[in-house]
């Protein structure tokens, strides 16, 4: 998927850059959010998954969860982290991501609760859990 120009989108249709949103399915605007995610532009993610109209999916809360958290609104971050975990309580990645959140509000009780579960889930070797043991090791929890 391209990475696109502020105020563009990528069609998956044609892998092209457009200017209208519209245009892409759901999917393709989940797909789009991400890769502004892994771009850090967080805003942009935001303002394209307020244009989702099928919302109760684990992977926009978790994204939105995410971008939200990296705008420095871990509290907010926290409860969308819930939503999705509410739909899909095996989503590892939104579980390593709420252990980071509860992190940022000094919470570790919190997110080491989230990485015995993450362990149980997939166990110690998996990519989530390396990653929020990680986090925890560097904030000194």
């Amino acid at each position: 998927m391209a990475s696109c120009p502020l105020g563009q989108i990528s069609d998956p249709s044609s892998s092209r850059c457009i200017d209208d949103p519209s245009a892409v399915t759901d999917e393709g605007r989940l797909k789009q959010a991400r890769v502004f995610i892994d771009d850090e532009r967080f805003a942009e993610a935001l303002a394209l998954l307020d244009q989702i109209t099928a919302k109760n999916n684990a992977r926009y809360f978790n994204y939105r969860g995410f971008a939200t958290r990296k705008l420095g609104r871990p509290e907010e971050a926290v409860t969308y982290y819930k939503r999705a975990l509410l739909l899909s309580p095996y989503y590892v990645e939104a579980r390593a991501y709420l252990g980071e959140a509860y992190l940022m509000l000094q919470r570790p009780a919190l997110a080491r609760e989230e990485l015995r579960t993450i362990a149980q889930i997939c166990g110690v070797d998996c990519e989530a859990y390396q990653e929020l043991a990680e986090a925890i090791r560097i904030a000194g929890y």
